[in-house]
């Protein structure tokens, strides 16, 4: 979708500058009609203008899709590992097994802990751990109980 985008925007600005120049040019070698010279040049710049931006916009959320998508494409291979690793991990960790840096993998688990979805501890050492609780075997999901029930 990313490459459709782009590629529509970036042939509609082509499209409306060449009818903006082309319509310069005429003007320029007396083709078009005296009175209509100026309604021309305001109407194409107006057409031009706005569909350059039009295109500019579609570029950029075609771009902010794919950012979010690469971010989302982070996350899950960050959870699988956290799945892989009972729930505790480092950002060492992380980033020995995937493409992301220790900073990228330390900034992604915060962001995760800050959402709530785990917390930092400190173990003895001085390292930071990050765990994530509700991480649960098949066993201990279908040993569940219904919380009234308890």
């Amino acid at each position: 979708m990313y490459f459709i985008k782009t590629v529509t925007g970036i042939f509609f600005t082509i499209f409306c500058s060449l009818i903006f120049f082309q319509a310069i040019y005429d003007l320029s070698l007396g083709k078009a009609e005296p009175d209509d010279e100026a309604g021309v040049v305001y109407s194409l710049l107006v057409i031009c203008l706005g569909g350059a931006l039009f295109s500019i916009r579609m570029v950029l959320k075609a771009r902010a899709g794919k950012k979010k998508a690469v971010q989302e494409k982070k996350e899950r291979r960050i959870l699988r590992l956290i799945t892989q690793k009972g729930g505790r991990v480092t950002p060492f960790e992380i980033a020995s097994e995937t493409s992301l840096t220790i900073e990228e993998a330390k900034n992604t688990l915060d962001n995760m802990c800050e959402n709530g979805f785990g917390q930092l501890q400190v173990a003895d050492t001085g390292s930071t751990i990050y765990v994530f609780y509700g991480i649960m075997s098949d066993h201990e999901k279908k040993s569940a109980k219904n919380p009234l029930e308890i």
